[in-house]
Order: structure tokens, then sequence, then C-alpha cells
């Protein structure tokens, strides 16, 4: 999902990715990073104090966000770091959730031949769980931590990262309960976004 090769340079060197996340046929803007100021570097993205995932119109209303914001972000020395040296033109990642809302609608297993499917659905569920775990959210931890949705990420990582044979298939995940429980994960998660407008 990267774009440009020094785009990668800078994100990777501040370990903070402008992320474009699409719901409602509409794209919005935020920032997965890694708070590097902690012992255990975790993985976060921009949150109000209701615990709320911040999504921006547009680029340059998160970089003057960013800008204003500098003194109370998490991490501020490295975020003045990226925001000054990133050129904000573009996301470094997409999380379509229309798309994949889409191919959860068609799941039927983990297979080599739904891979790409499969890896843009473990890509968002993986996004999700990191807000999960930032504001340690009862409800997400239940639904997330269900047995369908365990076999599935269990599933996926085995056949895409773990290089099972092409082709294997997972008798284990029960589609229509895995599409029930994937759908109340991104709505959840959309309930608890929140829009900022930055004049």
């Amino acid at each position: 999902m990267s774009t440009d090769s020094s785009y990668d340079s800078v994100s990777e060197q501040f370990r903070t990715y402008l992320v474009e996340i699409v719901f409602h046929g509409v794209g919005y803007y935020t920032i997965w990073f890694t708070d590097m100021t902690t012992s255990d570097e975790q993985d976060k993205i921009l949150i109000n104090a209701e615990g709320e995932a911040l999504l921006f119109p547009g680029i340059d209303q998160l970089k003057r966000y960013i800008r204003s914001a500098l003194p109370d972000l998490p991490d501020a020395r490295n975020f003045e770091g990226w925001v000054n040296a990133y050129s904000l033109d573009k996301p470094y990642a997409v999380e379509n959730i229309d798309e994949v809302r889409q191919s959860i609608a068609n799941f039927r297993t983990v297979s080599g031949s739904q891979k790409a499917e499969v890896l843009d659905q473990l890509d968002l569920f993986n996004f999700i769980g990191d807000y999960r775990d930032l504001v340690q959210d009862d409800y997400l931890e239940e639904k997330m931590r269900d047995p369908v949705m365990s076999s599935f990420f269990d599933a996926a990582y085995t056949f895409f990262f773990w290089k099972t044979p092409e082709g294997t298939e997972d008798p284990g995940i029960d589609p229509e309960q895995f599409k029930t429980l994937f759908n109340e994960i991104i709505d959840y998660f959309i309930s608890r976004t929140r829009v900022v407008t930055v004049e």
C-alpha cells in the first residue's frame, strides 16, 4: 500500500504513518504511529480524551492539528520530526472499509484463492486491534477474541506468512458467524471515531 520509496523512508524513520480510512464512500485521514517513549513501543492511532479515534476530512487539516497539538501528543518530538519531513500529499496506506465489507460478504474460508481479500481483512482487523489495545475497549476485546475471529487470525497468518502450500483451506471458520462478528467489530469501530475539522 505504500506509494513512494521516499515516503517509505520518512515513515519508517519516524515509525509514523499517514493512513486514509474510507467508509460510506468518504475518505478520512489519521495517523498510525509507534510511541517510542513507552517501554513496549506501543502502536497507536490519534485519539481524543474520550478515547475516540480522530479522523480528518483533509490532509491539510490533519497537518494543522498535529502542529497545534504537538505539546499534548504522545512522543511529541518524534511527531514534530515526522511532520516536518513528510510532504503529506498522499497517504502511506489506505484502509478501505467499504471494500473490506464487500469482501466479507463474499467470504467462504481462508484460502490461497482469496489471498488479496483475506490480507485486506487481516490488515483492517489488526488496525482496529491497535485501537482496541490503546483504549482497552472491553467490547472489542470480547468480539475480536471470539473463537471464530481467533481462528481467522491464526489461519490467515498460517497460510500467508508461515508458508502453508497455496490453495490449502481452513475448514474451521463458520462463514456466517465470521461475517456477523466482523461487521459488528467494524460498526463499533466506526461509532468510536470522531471527524475533526480544523480551520
